[in-house]
C-alpha cells in the first residue's frame, strides 16, 4: 500500500526527502505488524501442540474421556506447558509469556482473519 504525498504544513511544496522517509516509516509499521501476527500464530501453534502431546500422554495412561470422570495420573496443563516454552525462548516473564498466549488463543479462536494478514 503506497500513502499519497501530503502537503507540508506550512503549505510549502512536498518534500521527497520527508515522502520517502514517511513511506519507509509506514513500510515498517506493515513489517511489525507482519511479525506479531506470525508470534501470535507461532504461540498459538506451541499451545495445540502441547495439548496434543497432553491428550496423547492421556491415552497411553489408559485414559479414556468418555469412561473415566478424572484422570488416575498426574497432568500438567498444556497452557502451563505453553508458557514454560514462551517465557524459555523469548527471555519474558511468565506474566507477559501468559497474556501473550491468552491473545493468541482469543485472536486465533475468535478472529482467524485478522491474524492471517
Amino acid at each position: 500500500m503506497t500513502r499519497a504525498p501530503q502537503p507540508h504544513p506550512d503549505g510549502s511544496v512536498n518534500c521527497p526527502a520527508i515522502a520517502a522517509a514517511g513511506a519507509a516509516a509506514v513500510q515498517a509499521l506493515y513489517a511489525e505488524n507482519i511479525a506479531a501476527a506470525a508470534r501470535l500464530r507461532a504461540c498459538y501453534d506451541l499451545y495445540t501442540v502441547c495439548e496434543d502431546e497432553q491428550e496423547r500422554r492421556d491415552l497411553a495412561a489408559g485414559y479414556d474421556p468418555e469412561i473415566d470422570l478424572r484422570p488416575e495420573h498426574a497432568v500438567i496443563d498444556p497452557f502451563h506447558i505453553a508458557c514454560a516454552e514462551i517465557v524459555a525462548a523469548y527471555g519474558v516473564h511468565n506474566n507477559r509469556a501468559r497474556t501473550l498466549l491468552t491473545r493468541a488463543r482469543t485472536l486465533i479462536t475468535r478472529f482467524p482473519t485478522l491474524v492471517e494478514a
